[in-house]
């Protein structure tokens, strides 16, 4: 079955990832889940800002 959402890959430094885990770890949280937030929240600023337009504009 696939998956509902779309999948991308990310490639980052190895202490990033290794802090990374470590945060998403401390807040019981996916990898997955942690960068879907960090990117809904950026997306949102960008938004308040008026730098990315909604859909509906």
């Amino acid at each position: 079955m696939p998956a509902k959402n779309p999948r991308i890959n990310v490639v980052m430094p190895a202490e990033l990832k290794s802090d990374f885990e470590r945060l998403c770890h401390l807040e019981n949280r996916s990898m997955s889940n942690m960068l879907v937030t960090l990117a809904q929240k950026a997306v949102d600023e960008a938004k308040a800002k008026g730098l990315l337009k909604t859909e509906n504009e």
